[in-house]
């Protein structure tokens, strides 16, 4: 019994080793900022690769690329404003909002006190 126990165990050792997860590409909506902190940490303390996930984090050539390389498929991930995405859904775009890695928009209206604007 002892034996079957391990040669089982060795099948699935052996097979997970075998079938690599496929790199993980994900695009930042812009250069790294401190709204990225969460998966940068992640990369660099091994987060991902603990989980056995191989992540890429891309930067953009330009902050309207995200949205469009996902569309296509180019990407797989990709971090963009809220407004961006409604934006796009809007247009007809296949995308669909996943996750967050900020709880609430950082999106605002400022104006000048003076102004009497209160809300």
């Amino acid at each position: 019994m002892k034996r079957l126990i391990l040669i089982l165990l060795f099948v699935i050792a052996a097979s997970t080793s075998i079938t690599a997860q496929p790199k993980l590409r994900v695009m930042l909506d812009f250069f790294p900022n401190p709204n990225h902190v969460p998966l940068i940490i992640a990369q660099r303390m091994g987060f991902f690769a603990d989980e056995g996930l191989e992540v890429e984090i891309i930067v953009p050539a330009n902050p309207s690329d995200p949205m469009k390389l996902v569309a296509t498929g180019a990407i797989d991930l990709a971090l963009t404003p809220q407004i961006n995405l409604l934006i796009a859904r809007d247009a007809g775009l296949p995308v669909l909002a996943v996750g967050s890695l900020i709880g609430s928009p950082l999106g605002g209206l400022l104006a000048l006190k003076e102004n009497g604007i209160e809300n």
